[in-house]
């Protein structure tokens, strides 16, 4: 049975409206602000009860959408509901492909990929357990069933046995190979895959009609983000440039110059973030964002325009309440202040770094 496309990257629409579930029952014990035990139940159910899972995955989504991890596995979760329309989607049938419930939910993989192109993505291996048919036995395919497993080490050892042995056959290998070694901690062998992976992309586009699964400058990105991670500011910016030279309209590179200008130049990275927000204005994450690099520039009033665009978009998200609040009391606003934090109280998970904070604000402006 083939692996399928664990690169594939359909659209990058932002999901449109639904209908808020409830939030899923929890152990009493169980931290109902935290996003983990949502997920971990969900992982839980997926096999035996897909809608109820994807409901975990939602809440633990809508708790924090900042996290790539409870997206992917919202995507997961859609597939295992209807497997004849899960073998449309790998046969790329334009019938499935272009159904809107389809796309919406290829946004939610999108979205996951924005967050972190090197999210774990075992969960996958349950969409193939469920069709006929038994797995291959060959490289690429044992060292996936590793890597659903978590077993790393193996997966890598198994994936680069078949880049040795065909490094053009399959570009999802080598995305893959480099997700577990990021798992790893092997960054220098993971930028190795990406930057291997971009160059066979750009041979392959000088020699075949463009492929809608692939996207250089999510590899871009990735390239970007791993440089990053070790400090190399200028390979990072280079990176997140070439991504944006291939997508102008790519906002997750706008956020991460961003991130690299904060501290020497924060007014650069108000601006990268300006157009990120310009560029995504359904992304909560880039707004909140953008409004904390505004509030520490000086510009409050500015900073309440974005954090509240924040809360609007993602309400059960705890952290924008936070920076709300700063952002009114350096406003002249403290009882409006006073009700973000109370907010933020009601709706952080139990281990947030700024609970305590918070509480000695909501002391502090408490009328007495």
């Amino acid at each position: 049975m083939a692996v399928g496309l664990i690169f594939a990257l359909l659209s990058s629409a932002s999901v449109g409206a639904q209908t808020e579930p409830s939030r899923p029952s929890l152990k009493s014990s169980v931290d109902s602000n935290d996003w983990g035990p949502y997920f971990d139940l969900g992982v839980e159910k997926l096999r035996r009860h897909p809608q109820e899972a994807a409901h975990c995955f939602y809440g633990a989504s809508r708790l924090a959408p900042d996290r790539a991890e409870p997206l992917y596995a919202r995507w997961v979760a859609f597939w295992m509901l209807d497997q004849e329309r899960w073998i449309g989607y790998l046969l790329d049938e334009r019938e499935v492909l272009r159904r809107p419930e389809v796309i919406q939910a290829d946004s939610l993989r999108y979205r996951a990929y924005l967050r972190n192109p090197f999210v774990h993505e075992g969960l996958s291996i349950l969409l193939f357990e469920q069709l006929p048919g038994r797995f291959r036995s060959d490289p690429a395919t044992k060292g996936w069933i590793a890597y659903a497993a978590g077993d790393l080490a193996t997966a890598v050892s198994l994936l680069g046995k078949a880049i040795a042995a065909d490094s053009v056959k399959s570009l999802w290998v080598r995305q893959m190979r480099a997700s577990a070694l990021v798992n790893l901690g092997q960054i220098e062998g993971a930028l190795a895959e990406m930057q291997a992976l971009l160059r066979q992309l750009r041979r392959e586009e000088a020699t075949t009609l463009a492929r809608p699964y692939q996207s250089k400058e999510l590899v871009l990105y990735s390239i970007g983000l791993l440089h990053a991670s070790r400090g190399r500011i200028g390979p990072a910016r280079d990176a997140y440039r070439q991504a944006l030279v291939e997508n102008l309209a790519f906002a997750p590179a706008h956020r991460r110059l961003a991130a690299l200008t904060l501290q020497r130049d924060p007014a650069s990275s108000a601006s990268e973030l300006a157009q990120a927000v310009e560029l995504d204005g359904d992304d909560a994450v880039l707004h909140s964002e953008y409004g904390a690099v505004l509030l520490a520039g000086g510009k409050p009033a500015e900073a309440v325009a974005e954090m509240r665009l924040a809360v609007a978009k993602e309400p059960w998200w705890a952290d924008p309440y936070f920076t709300l609040g700063r952002a009114l009391e350096a406003n002249g606003a403290p009882d409006q202040a006073l009700a973000a934090y109370r907010m933020f109280v009601a709706r952080a998970p139990r281990s947030a770094v700024m609970l305590s904070t918070a509480e000695g604000r909501i002391s502090a402006l408490a009328p007495r």
